[in-house]
């Protein structure tokens, strides 16, 4: 399942920590109505790759489509003294 949300929290020890979530289907919404616009330059430039390197645009998104689907789950988590920032995807 793909992620929906992203929680990003830093502060430092003397101050309260700050946090910020993204809902990511406000991300989602405006790349997919970039990505219908350039769909016919992106294919061109999928025939291109494909003839020219050999590289498979098509195997490349599925990949990437996994990996995706694989963050949900993922957190960075980075912590000093002085500072804390941290980073999650729900």
């Amino acid at each position: 399942m793909i992620p929906w949300l992203i929680k990003i929290q830093f502060g430092g020890a003397d101050k309260k920590p700050r946090r910020i979530w993204i809902p990511l289907p406000l991300v989602y919404i405006p790349l997919l109505i970039l990505l219908i616009l350039l769909l016919p330059l992106l294919l061109i430039v999928a025939v291109v790759l494909l003839i020219w390197k050999g590289f498979n645009i098509f195997k490349a998104t599925a990949v990437f489509l996994m990996m995706l689907a694989a963050a949900r789950g993922f957190s960075i988590d980075v912590s000093s003294p002085e500072q804390q920032f941290q980073i999650a995807v729900k």
